[in-house]
């Protein structure tokens, strides 16, 4: 199983991301959900559950994610 974050969950590829993800047969061990200050806070379906959105201060990637992506205006990165 994987643990995947999206950042910038909230947006146009974020959310794209999570539909394909949700339709799949993959599984994950963790998904996390990032974007900037704007949506922290908010809460996003998966699968059933209710996740929370959280602010994204950093690059993920090598911070234990098997996989990351999305997309996120340059301020955040």
């Amino acid at each position: 199983m994987m643990k995947v974050g999206i950042a910038g969950a909230t947006g146009l590829v974020g959310q794209e991301m999570l539909s394909v993800l949700q339709k799949s047969n993959l599984s994950f061990s963790d998904i996390k959900l990032f974007a900037s200050s704007g949506s922290n806070g908010k809460i996003l379906n998966f699968r059933g559950s209710a996740l929370p959105v959280e602010i994204i201060k950093k690059i993920l990637h090598g911070k234990g994610y098997d996989h990351t992506g999305g997309n996120l205006p340059g301020s955040c990165l």
